[in-house]
This record gives structure tokens, C-alpha cells and sequence, in this order.
């Protein structure tokens, strides 16, 4: 059973409040559930491999959990949309227009961070600091839809 201890949350070193801790992990839990969240993220865990522990300690993540951030800091996310990334006629990726939107994706997320409207000067600074930012891609089923041609003949081809 759950212990229903009272902690503290603490934001820069100052308590901002208490909650029940069997009452967030029931909500954390339902709300997962309900909404297919994948999972939970432990703070101490990956501080335990944090690269910069001079700079200072894993605070938080970005909302979907993939990148972890000091105090202050802030990320910048794009999609390479693989779907686009297939040369329809020959049935398969078109490796040199991939590489260079990645190579251009990048350039682009680097520049947002000198760019961007900051909403307090720390977090221009930190993430100026450490330009954190991260390219990821969406449409893989879209592309294997396209590249159906050259699949079958591969898995009939492996079959001989």
C-alpha cells in the first residue's frame, strides 16, 4: 500500500506548497491511463548520468519527456517528415534530399535559439548557453505506404 506522506514541492529552493503523495501518484496514474502517456520520468535516475553536472542538476523535461533540462533552460523541437523523404519512382528513401533536410533542420532549430522571444533573461541564457534542441521525425508508416513496392519485391526476393 501507497504511504500517504505529505512532501514538500520546491521550486529554486523555496517550498511552494505540499500535496499528498498518495494522491499524485493516483492522479498521475489515472491521467496516464486516460490519456496513453507512456510512462514516468525519475529526476534522480537521470541525474545519475547527467553530462554537465558542473552546470547543474536535471530539473525537468521538456512536456513530452524527451529532453532533460537544467533550471532555466528550454528546447527546441522539429520533425523531419519522412513521408516526403521517398523517391516514389524507384520506391525508396532519396538519402540525399533526407540528408540535406536534416542537415537544414538542424541549422534551422540552432537558429531559433538566437532568435526566439525569451520570456525571462534566464532562460535566454541558459539556452543560449547550451542550445538544446532536438529533431526528431513523423510519417515512417507514410513512407513504408509508399516504399510498398520495393517491400514485396525484397521479402519475395529473400524467399528464393
Amino acid at each position: 500500500m501507497l504511504a500517504n506522506r505529505e512532501y514538500e514541492l520546491v521550486f529554486n529552493g523555496q517550498v511552494r506548497g505540499k500535496l499528498q503523495a498518495k494522491f499524485v501518484w493516483e492522479s498521475i496514474v489515472k491521467h496516464a491511463w486516460t490519456n496513453g502517456d507512456p510512462g514516468l520520468v525519475f529526476l534522480d535516475t537521470i541525474n545519475a548520468s547527467n553530462p554537465t553536472p558542473h552546470v547543474g542538476e536535471i530539473e525537468a523535461t521538456n512536456p513530452c519527456g524527451e529532453l532533460p533540462l537544467l533550471s532555466y533552460e528550454a528546447c527546441v523541437l522539429g520533425s523531419v517528415n519522412l513521408s516526403k523523404m521517398v523517391n516514389e519512382e524507384k520506391s525508396e528513401v532519396d538519402w540525399g534530399r533526407l540528408g540535406k533536410t536534416v542537415l537544414t533542420g538542424v541549422r534551422f532549430l540552432d537558429n531559433i535559439v538566437d532568435v526566439q522571444a525569451y520570456p525571462l533573461p534566464q532562460i535566454e541564457e541558459m539556452h543560449k548557453a547550451n542550445r538544446k534542441i532536438g529533431l526528431g521525425i513523423m510519417g515512417w508508416a507514410d513512407m513504408l505506404i509508399k516504399m510498398k513496392n520495393r517491400l514485396r519485391l525484397s521479402r519475395s526476393m529473400a524467399a528464393c
